[in-house]
């Protein structure tokens, strides 16, 4: 599996990304599947230290490996 880039890519619609800047906290999106890969996206907000205010979002995603339930 080849490194895939997200540049440019606008996240800003996306729940997680709306969830961090709501509640100025690390959110774990849901996993999804991209170029054969399942992946989480991991976002945490930039916060001015003196005002408190959201200054903007750091994320990353994260692939992970394929999860079996045996029942």
């Amino acid at each position: 599996m080849g490194s895939n880039t997200f540049l440019g890519v606008d996240f800003s619609f996306r729940d997680w990304v709306k969830e961090t800047k709501i509640s100025l906290s690390p959110v774990f999106s849901n996993g999804y599947e991209r170029f054969g890969a399942y992946r989480v996206f991991i976002t945490i907000p930039i916060i001015n230290r003196d005002t408190g205010r959201y200054i903007g979002i750091v994320e990353t995603s994260i692939p992970t490996g394929v999860f079996c339930t045996l029942w």
